[in-house]
């Protein structure tokens, strides 16, 4: 039997790139969208003429259902504790766009709570279920291309429009909590236990948020990370891998479409060599991730301490930043 998903709230991952991908799983079946605070009755139509699927009034509703297993929570951050809990509370298993929630100690709230009503949480780094990721932390691990000295990675994206909820204080917006996740997490991934060793964030005249970041990572085996994130910048999407050898580089480590094959540029000291990798789908991959939680309780205590040295990460930079 499917699990039957809601998804709550009408934001725009979710309809171009959440419901697309987890109508590829044979192990989800979408059971309905429900309208957040303040959407439109025309968004919900969207989804509804789209996808063919039921459209609930609103979040209580669905979260009430009975026929429904799971939640994913696509709404502004500082909303992601309140209605995980209610989902969580209403026996749902719930998946959490990133960030998790937006201090430590509600992190840990959510993951006590989950434990104790025996269901999986999981929050949607998806970049993390690339298949580039696994071919990159092979090529440190067997270090094909030499020993990596050094790591650099940055995302960032131009100004959006000045409702985006990136840049209200209120609904959980700020740079760090939106781009300089991705980053801090890809470090998190890359190194091995890291910890904040420097850290900065900024804010810009007319905005009641950080827009800008920069963090250095390192681990016990002394490998380095650096990391910089911004909303109001040059696109970057970028990985460096500085090693004894060469010089390894990827301009969309975080957001690679579905059909993009990612090409990595290697650099020695007198040749250029590129390499493409697969295309992959990280959205359907973390989907698939969050069924082997629901189903495997085995898996669950892994993710668990992920979410929570995420979290750890981000605070640390929030207190010192």
């Amino acid at each position: 039997m499917k699990i039957r998903i809601g998804v709550l709230g009408l934001a725009d991952i979710a309809f171009n790139r959440f419901v697309p991908s987890l109508l590829k799983s044979n192990r989800f079946q979408l059971a309905g969208v429900a309208k957040f605070e303040g959407e439109d009755v025309e968004r919900a139509r969207r989804f509804e003429e789209k996808y063919k699927t039921k459209v609930y009034d609103n979040f209580v509703a669905m979260i009430n259902d009975s026929d429904i297993d799971a939640i994913y929570l696509p709404v502004p951050p500082a909303k992601h504790y309140e209605w995980a809990v209610k989902s969580l509370e209403s026996g749902k298993h719930v998946l959490v766009e990133k960030p998790f929630t937006t201090s430590l100690n509600d992190s840990h709230d959510l993951i006590s709570l989950a434990r104790q009503k025996d269901l999986a949480v999981h929050e949607n780094y998806m970049f993390e279920f690339h298949s580039q990721i696994k071919q990159v932390r092979n090529w440190i691990e067997t270090k094909k291309y030499g020993e990596v000295r050094m790591m650099r990675a940055a995302f960032g994206f131009p100004l959006r429009q000045s409702n985006d909820f990136r840049y209200n204080k209120s609904l959980g917006g700020g740079a760090l909590l939106d781009a300089g996740g991705y980053v801090i997490k890809l470090g998190s991934i890359l190194l091995d236990n890291p910890v904040i060793t420097t850290s900065e964030t900024r804010s810009l005249p007319g905005f009641e948020v950080d827009i800008l970041g920069s963090a250095s990572l390192a681990d016990e085996n002394g490998m380095v990370y650096q990391a910089g994130w911004g909303m109001s910048n040059f696109y970057q999407c970028s990985l460096e891998l500085w090693t004894e050898k060469c010089k390894i580089s990827t301009n969309r480590i975080f957001t690679s479409p579905v059909d993009l094959k990612p090409t990595y540029t290697i650099e020695f000291q007198n040749e250029k060599q590129e390499i493409v990798l697969p295309s992959d789908d990280h959205f359907l991959n973390s989907i698939e991730h969050f069924a082997d939680l629901i189903l495997d309780k085995q898996l669950r205590e892994n993710r668990e301490h992920k979410i929570l040295k995420q979290a750890e990460l981000i605070e640390f930079i929030k207190q010192n930043g």
